[in-house]
């Protein structure tokens, strides 16, 4: 009896043993630290549907989105692409931050010999999917997905390793082609839990998990998040042109957390995001003042987030200051790594009215590394809805000119290397939830 008990003792011992020793091992990067992990716990598997809403708008991305398709349905040997019926076409560069660089450069010809080491894929519907892991207390593993659905692709000779389709890619030329119902692309990042950034295998930052609020933001009434980033400069202040960085403001309304971009309905050919830019107009005459607020209470504002005014007059000096921050009011970014700077400010004397004035702006935005970007609410996010526990539920986003790169979050785009030479026959996208489920 007391054999068969030591025996049973030694067995459940060396169970524990391989239990402990033998789990999946990786080595990451999580705050610039190397860290070593073994993988424990549940597995929660999203998934999203993307689902265009409208056509495209802007006929010279209309061209280009024709022009793109069509030569991708010619290229793999399709020569009636009228009833291709596609939404989708994307381009995936293997090395995204080569990618930019070169863009940022004007590079045209060294762009082009990023071409063999990219994908182009045109798609009926697109499919994102997350498995998220629990690495340890701090850190979440997530891997993410992308399924396009009934389409044709082309990848160059360099690309290393081929998406995954149900039918077979065939040579041609300097080129890999296909047909598919379905394509399987893969990336993984890693989350910390509490802030919820996001971050690849290497440590490099990617953003707010938008899919998944960090703890932080919950415990929150109201936060920030870094949703993307327009690496192309696109404001000038003094002498200095500086990137845009997007972020979106979510609320905590008690059952459910809330992202409402801010709207200007009378603007229609302007952007509906906000630059976290102050602009003060002084020595401006009473009657000059008054044609000028008369014209900003003409428009319609909307959700504008509580640290922001749309515009302020004091009439004692004639001060006017158009969207004006309460730096104090300005909620988290959730983490210690993430805080709003002072990136710098412009003067110049104009004429309004006719009355000479001066104008002071004054910019703010991130230090990411030894780079500065300007911040802005985002203009693409119209809304975000997220469940108690901060699930994204459903959202909202409108395509500038069809751009998918601006739609998306950078934690998408910028894993899985998709540049602006992307684009969507649609005028919005819905991203909704449409399966969550948890096993062992």
């Amino acid at each position: 009896m007391k054999a068969g008990l030591t025996f049973i003792m030694i067995a459940i011992l060396i169970c524990i043993i391989c239990f402990k020793y033998f789990l999946p091992v990786t080595t990451i990067t999580v705050n610039n630290t190397q860290v070593e992990t073994t993988y424990r716990g549940n597995v929660s598997t999203i998934t999203y549907t993307l689902k265009p809403i409208g056509t495209l708008e802007d006929k010279v991305s209309m061209i280009m989105y024709n022009s793109s398709i069509n030569y991708l349905l010619k290229h793999v040997g399709i020569k009636d692409t009228s009833s291709a019926n596609l939404k989708f076409f994307v381009t995936i560069y293997e090395d995204y931050d080569e990618y930019v660089k070169l863009k940022l450069k004007g590079s045209e010809a060294l762009l082009a010999k990023l071409f063999n080491s990219s994908c182009r894929i045109a798609s009926k519907d697109l499919i994102i999917t997350m498995s998220i892991r629990k690495v340890d207390e701090e850190v979440f593993k997530v891997s993410m997905k992308l399924t396009f659905i009934d389409g044709v692709a082309s990848c160059g000779i360099e690309f290393n390793e081929l998406p995954v389709i149900d039918g077979r890619w065939i040579r041609a030329n300097n080129s890999f082609i296909a047909k598919f119902n379905t394509l399987n692309v893969s990336r993984e990042i890693y989350v910390n839990r509490l802030s919820g950034i996001s971050s690849d295998v290497k440590g490099k930052l990617l953003g707010h998990f938008i899919f998944k609020l960090g703890e932080r933001a919950l415990r929150e009434k109201s936060a920030l998040l870094l949703y993307n980033t327009w690496h192309q400069p696109e404001l000038k202040l003094g002498n200095s042109w500086y990137p845009i960085i997007n972020l979106v403001y979510v609320i905590n309304e008690g059952t459910e957390f809330m992202v409402k971009g801010i709207s200007i309905d009378k603007l229609k050919n302007m952007p509906k995001g906000v630059l976290l830019c102050e602009t003060k107009f002084t020595g401006i005459p009473l009657k000059t003042a008054n044609e000028i607020i008369k014209l900003l209470k003409s428009r319609e504002v909307m959700n504008i987030p509580p640290f922001l005014k749309y515009f302020v007059y004091f009439e004692n000096n004639g001060t006017l200051i158009r969207w004006k921050l309460d730096l104090s009011k300005i909620p988290s970014l959730c983490s210690s790594k993430l805080n709003l700077v002072k990136v710098g400010s412009m003067e110049r004397s104009l004429t309004i009215y006719g009355s000479n004035v001066k104008e002071k702006r004054t910019c703010y935005g991130l230090r990411i590394g030894d780079k500065y970007y300007i911040a802005a609410l985002s203009p693409n996010v119209e809304r975000l809805v997220y469940d108690r526990n901060g699930m994204l539920k459903r959202g909202i986003i409108s395509l500038s000119s069809g751009y998918l790169s601006e739609a998306l979050p950078e934690v998408i785009t910028a894993s899985f290397g998709i540049t602006d030479e992307s684009i969507v026959n649609a005028s919005k996208i819905i991203i909704e939830l449409t399966n969550y489920n948890t096993s062992h």
